[in-house]
């Protein structure tokens, strides 16, 4: 019997990389060259805190945060990746785990199309 390792990608980049078929990375002109005129932007008021009526040393504080910010969103916006078969561009989204055992005091209340037996139901449940 061989010895067969299944490796996954460490990062979703990774994985897109690795199947060129199905996805695709474009190019994005717009969002550097946005964060690139924030970084501008706060580039000058560190130079001239005076446009702020705030103490300097605060202003200038932030406008070095804001720049570092800008300049890292900026080079993390560079390229996106888009499904080759629909041309969408590939979101992550956020999924929200639910722990089971900790719903259980209340109870599920299923809504069906009679709305007599669904009103019966939902008076019913022992809430805490």
């Amino acid at each position: 019997m061989e010895n067969q390792t299944k490796l996954y990608p460490s990062y979703m980049g990774e994985f897109y990389a690795a199947n060129p078929v199905k996805f695709e990375k474009r190019k994005n002109n717009v969002k550097p060259m946005l964060y690139y005129g924030l970084a501008v932007v706060a580039v000058i008021i560190v130079i001239f805190p005076g446009f702020i009526p705030v103490a300097g040393w605060l202003v200038r504080t932030v406008g070095v945060i804001a720049v570092l910010i800008c300049l890292l969103a900026a080079y993390l916006s560079n390229f996106d990746y888009y499904n080759s078969e629909s041309g969408g561009k590939i979101k992550e989204v956020g999924l929200k785990k639910f722990k089971r055992d900790a719903d259980r005091r209340r109870a599920i209340i299923v809504v069906t199309t009679n709305p007599e037996i669904a009103d019966a139901m939902e008076h019913s449940v022992e809430l805490d």
